[in-house]
């Protein structure tokens, strides 16, 4: 009992002993821990396979019940045009600080998650995006990064095929994604602008139909080319081969 400081009927100590013997409601808040910041950008676009992103999406509501007390939840879902596009549609969710009794304010902080995430599932199957602006999206995540306090742990995810085909690229054709070389150029042309704290990224795949078409080389540069624009910016990233691996083994 050491880690949670709990009250009954507004009495401490000996009374909330007693109200606890007794089976009088009794709320509990644990004893401040660090706080996460977890970020997660999805991509719902209707390039993703149906399953994959339905299943992302349910991933994220059962990741978000695993998170502990005071931790942050920002979901970002990818758009054609992110500074157009994003707006109101950024997701904010923090896990409750102050327990009740039987984890009641948990239960409803999962299903308000799962809430949100049903309605996004439902806007991204009635009128899937053709377009996607992950560049874009990604100078939103340099934001939430910027203004997270520095006590803050961070904790950043992309779920995607990072094939960018919005805001005047198309990674399935553009000649500059043909070698490696030229996709590390283009990345550093492109992803100039440094974030204020560095910060590990998951770069997790998702299958696409765009993805399964591309040749492996193909891929291989444009996995080579988010690399090198996550270093440019002041970013750790790490790639996975299975997307939602990131969400189930939290």
């Amino acid at each position: 009992m050491k880690d949670l400081q709990c009250f009954a009927a507004g009495t401490t100590g000996k009374a909330s002993v007693l109200a606890l013997v007794l089976g009088l409601p009794v709320a509990c808040s644990t004893r401040k821990q660090p706080v996460t910041h977890h970020i997660v950008v999805a991509d719902i676009s209707g390039r993703i396979e149906p399953a994959s992103r339905h299943e992302m999406l349910e991933g994220i509501a059962a990741f978000a019940v695993t998170l502990r007390r005071g931790d942050k939840l920002t979901v970002i879902p990818i758009t054609g045009d992110a500074e157009a596009d994003s707006q109101g549609r950024i997701l904010q969710f923090a896990v409750p600080t102050r327990r009740e009794p039987y984890d009641e304010d948990l239960r409803r902080f999962g299903a308000q998650v799962r809430e949100r995430m049903v309605q996004l599932t439902s806007e991204a199957e009635r009128a899937p995006g053709d377009h996607t602006d992950i560049l874009g999206t990604l100078d939103i995540v340099a934001d939430e990064i910027r203004s997270s306090p520095a006590g803050e742990s961070l904790d950043v995810t992309f779920l995607s095929d990072f094939i960018q085909d919005g805001c005047g690229f198309d990674f399935n054709t553009d000649p500059r994604l043909g070698s490696q070389g030229r996709a590390e150029a283009l990345a550093h042309q492109e992803c100039q602008q440094h974030v204020a704290r560095p910060t590990a990224v998951n770069l997790g795949l998702l299958r696409s139909r765009d993805l399964a078409r591309l040749s492996n080389q193909r891929r291989r540069n444009i996995q080579r080319f988010w690399k090198s624009c996550m270093e440019a910016r002041g970013l750790t990233p790490e790639l996975h081969i299975d997307g939602m691996s990131l969400l189930r083994g939290r």
